[in-house]
């Protein structure tokens, strides 16, 4: 509400419109933040960080592609700005380009050892990659930055199911889904798991939620026809 009071008053008041953009994503309102910080770019076509901002909105809608290109200028031109490398990564890392994802990712950390986002999808990265053991180690240290943040659970959630660890990947799961209940991928990977405890028709059940809440995921469709065949 203060903020509409100040738009009201002045548009182009500095800072106003990131300010918007920040809100509505706190929100969750996704096109709505993208397109308040791009009507801040188009005002300030320059600054980084709202080029990052919008980029980095592009990757939580999936599109990776118009991120990647929003961003291949500005990780040269300011090879010092993790959250650019940051988002590149997991641009890259959303088109399964996944050396470049590490590339980028494991430059972010370099830049700022403290994120525990950063640890999580550099471990993404390395796991898709075929580097299990640092996946772990990124997923653990990402889990020890931050236990509030639960993609690191989910990494070491894949890596131990594929290990053959479901209780500990189930423990690991459980406690991905109670700090984020939208995470829609971790429903995914609790079918998995009860999948290979003989629980198929929980792993259907649970394949057919995530798949509700986030239909664009192919490899959930397929794995979800495998199990009803």
């Amino acid at each position: 509400h203060e903020f509409e009071a100040v738009a009201e008053m002045d548009a182009s008041y500095p800072g106003l419109a990131m300010a918007r953009g920040q809100l509505a994503e706190a929100r969750g309102e996704l096109p709505q933040a993208l397109q308040t910080f791009r009507e801040a770019l188009a005002r300030d076509p320059t600054n980084v960080e709202l080029i990052v901002r919008v980029a980095t909105t592009l990757v939580s809608l999936g599109n990776f592609g118009d991120a990647d290109q929003m961003l291949r200028s500005v990780v040269v031109d300011h090879s010092s700005n993790a959250d650019a490398q940051y988002t590149m990564g997991r641009a890259r890392l959303g088109q399964e380009q996944y050396v470049d994802a590490v590339h980028y990712l494991d430059r972010a950390i370099e830049l700022n050892p403290t994120k525990a986002e950063y640890k999580a999808y550099a471990a993404e990265a390395h796991r898709r990659a075929g580097d299990i053991q640092r996946a772990l180690q990124l997923a653990e240290q990402s889990i020890e930055a931050d236990p509030s943040f639960p993609r690191g659970y989910w990494v070491r959630a894949e890596i131990r199911l594929h290990r053959g660890d479901a209780s500990d990947a189930l423990s690991d799961i459980n406690r991905a889904t109670q700090l984020d209940p939208r995470f829609w991928a971790a429903y995914a990977t609790w079918a998995d798991i009860d999948d290979s405890l003989g629980r198929r028709a929980e792993a259907i059940r649970l394949y057919r939620f995530a798949i509700e809440r986030a239909p664009r995921h192919g490899d959930w469709h397929y794995n979800l026809g495998r199990l009803l065949a």
